[in-house]
């Protein structure tokens, strides 16, 4: 299987208890062996919570299972792994917007007082860099 691209995500609307799966060591080839791949997967969040609770082998069973059916892969790992990080990813609710911006305009009534990281504006890694940057300029003036 070529693994084309970074990785998957997968819509709500398909069911599965996978999230996404990341194609590591594409995006870094030091990350796995001369011919083998190594893969990360992301199940429950916010849209199966209750599947941080179930145990390591079972989180196995179910990630093989759906991984393996979505890019074609037939076989056992060479290595698999399970760790989980419960709460770790803010979820945005119906309003959040809107409170962002009422949090931000009383901050913006406070001298050199600047918020920023992933509970604002985005998530990722490239939003808390920008964050991070747009609050430092709000203190130092650019």
């Amino acid at each position: 299987h070529p693994l084309d691209g970074m990785g998957v995500v997968v819509p709500a609307i398909e069911g599965s208890p996978l999230l996404a799966c990341s194609f590591s060591s594409r995006k870094y080839a030091h990350r796995a062996p001369e011919g083998k791949v190594l893969l990360r997967a992301f199940v429950g969040g916010a849209r199966r919570p209750e599947l941080v609770e179930k145990d390591a082998g079972e989180l196995r069973r179910l990630v093989l299972e759906h991984v393996g059916k979505l890019l074609q892969i037939e076989g056992d790992p060479c290595y698999c792994d399970v760790a989980r990080w419960p709460g770790t990813m803010p979820q945005y609710h119906v309003g959040h917007k809107e409170l962002v911006a009422r949090i931000e305009a009383r901050v913006g009534a406070l001298p050199n007082l600047q918020l920023a990281g992933n509970a604002y504006h985005g998530v990722g890694i490239p939003d808390c860099i920008h964050g991070g940057e747009q609050a430092a300029e709000g203190v130092f003036g650019g």
